[in-house]
């Protein structure tokens, strides 16, 4: 896959304070997701997603873990802090070299760029889009 981004050095605390996650390099995709589950956890009407390399997030302090089914059959689990809940990450076992980063952790959104619209059939018409091409799902090929 070829990186969307050069090297960026990105680092989040969760609103506590008792867990962090670190991430050293490319970004490989940007896009807004409209599934319920980010709908459910963001509490809006689409979560703001960046996919990095696994291999260059790092996560430190008291962490639990969420898995649950998704609707592509693939198991999707959310990594939070212990203590107040605040998700720092999240990955899909489809792709498990991959991290979906939830954007509106990190202060500095600057970079981040969305090209696309994923599960655009749940999407709410009150949650106002940029106009970037929309999918029904995945996108054919990710």
């Amino acid at each position: 896959m070829k990186p969307k981004l050069d090297t960026l050095e990105l680092e989040a605390d969760c609103a506590c304070g008792a867990a962090s996650i670190a991430v050293k390099g490319p970004i490989y995709g940007m896009f807004l997701c409209c599934c319920p589950d980010c709908q459910l956890m963001t509490g809006s009407g689409h979560a703001s997603v960046a996919i990095a390399d696994s291999d260059n997030v790092r996560l430190t302090g008291k962490l639990s873990e969420f898995s649950r089914l998704a609707a592509s059959g693939a198991t999707f689990t959310r990594h939070f802090c212990a203590n107040c809940g605040t998700t720092l990450l999240g990955g899909t076992s489809r792709r498990t070299d991959a991290a979906l980063l939830p954007v509106g952790l990190f202060r500095d959104q600057s970079w981040f760029a969305p090209n696309q619209v994923i599960f655009h059939r749940s999407h709410q018409k009150w949650d106002i889009l940029p106009d970037i091409p929309k999918y029904e799902t995945y996108r054919e090929g990710l």
